[in-house]
């Protein structure tokens, strides 16, 4: 009588456990996929569209200094500098009045060096200095998202 009260007690709780298990492993494989696609939108460069903060400087060696000056500050007070300097020191006339801001842009509409170097930014880092015909740059990336879907990039 002891074997069957212990039968009809544990395979219930077995069997529930062996369920909960394959929920928890079918939700964190749906996650899984979520997340892929997410990241998955975010690849093509033609499919990006990204909110970017600069800083123009004439000369490399004033371009330098703002670099090493920003990058002492901890990581969250980084874009808060940029945009400060943008509104003090930036030669982009343009970008002033709104600390660096450019805007929207896509792949395509600016200069290729300046390109090549945001669309292969991580997002929310400073770059290094970036060379154009028009002065150097300090970018960051505020934002990004998929063109065609909206989705946000992370």
């Amino acid at each position: 009588m002891k074997r069957i009260a212990f039968i009809v007690v544990i395979f219930p709780l077995a069997f529930g456990c062996a369920t909960t298990r394959t929920n928890q492993e079918s939700a964190i494989t749906a996650i899984n996929e979520s997340a892929a696609k997410a990241i998955n939108h975010c690849e093509n460069k033609q499919d990006l569209i990204l909110r970017v903060f600069h800083v123009m400087y004439k000369d490399k060696k004033s371009a330098e200094n703002a670099y090493a000056q920003i990058l002492a500050n901890t990581t969250e007070s980084q874009f808060s500098q940029l945009k400060a300097m943008a509104k003090r020191r930036t030669i982009d006339e343009a970008s002033r009045e709104k600390g660096g801001d450019l805007g929207y842009i896509r792949y395509g509409e600016f200069d290729r060096a300046f390109e090549s170097a945001i669309f292969n930014l991580p997002f929310k880092t400073l770059s290094p200095p970036i060379q154009t015909r028009w002065g150097w740059h300090l970018a960051w990336i505020d934002e990004a998202a998929n063109a065609k879907t909206g989705a946000r990039c992370s």
